[in-house]
């Protein structure tokens, strides 16, 4: 979810705003990814079940996106969707490092391995299940 506070927040940021706003796109369209192939359930099993997971899911989808981004625009400022998804998120997002970890490792997914989409969304299940 993306509301106007955070949008404005975002688009005031030194550097590359726009770049911030499509890190927080990337990651919300990943947790409709993670409902759309059913691994919400997976991710979060019970209603009572911490939302870590998913959240990691969608950080790695979002690095995943950010890379692939940077393999067709070698100039696109994928760091931006690590320090971005550290500033936000709260507790249940996990920690900074945590976020980071999960952008890093979905961004290596796309950039380095070149995943295919629907490679890299099983790899950020598994991801996020190892958390």
């Amino acid at each position: 979810m993306l509301g106007l506070k955070l949008l404005k927040e975002l688009l005031a940021l030194p550097e590359h705003p726009d770049a911030a706003v499509v890190a927080v796109c990337a990651h919300e369209f990943a947790h409709i990814v993670s409902y759309s192939n059913g691994y919400i359930s997976q991710l979060t099993p019970t209603p009572q079940s911490s939302p870590f997971r998913a959240e990691q899911f969608a950080d790695y989808m979002a690095g995943y996106f950010a890379g692939r981004r940077k393999l067709d625009r070698p100039d696109f400022p994928a760091a931006v969707f690590a320090t971005t998804t550290g500033m936000y998120g709260g507790y249940t997002h996990g920690n900074a490092k945590q976020r980071g970890d999960a952008v890093q490792e979905g961004f290596l997914c796309a950039y380095r391995r070149k995943l295919e989409p629907q490679a890299a969304i099983k790899r950020a299940l598994q991801f996020a299940l190892s958390e």
